[in-house]
């Protein structure tokens, strides 16, 4: 059973730490903004970068899918050989 000492503390401790959040928030906002003014190509390039990681390895994949069957050939799937 939560008393009212107990929901006052918890209001307490609660709003104590939505100020910590904005608080970081602030700080984020600025550093942020810091870099970006600072370095602005570096900031354009690192998505384009991220993007380029991600799609990479799944292009490998299916470059490494494409020889696999170019080499086997109709071996590879009997439905088709004549």
């Amino acid at each position: 059973m939560i008393t009212a000492k107990h929901a006052c503390t918890m209001r307490r401790i609660l709003w104590t730490c939505a100020g910590s959040i904005l608080e970081s928030l602030r700080v984020f906002r600025r550093g942020a903004s810091l870099v970006l003014v600072s370095a602005p190509a570096l900031v354009a390039g690192y998505p384009v970068r991220a993007t380029l990681s991600g799609i990479l390895p799944v292009l490998q994949v299916w470059l490494v899918k494409l020889v696999v069957d170019a080499l086997t050939g109709p071996a590879g799937h009997p439905q088709y050989a004549t």
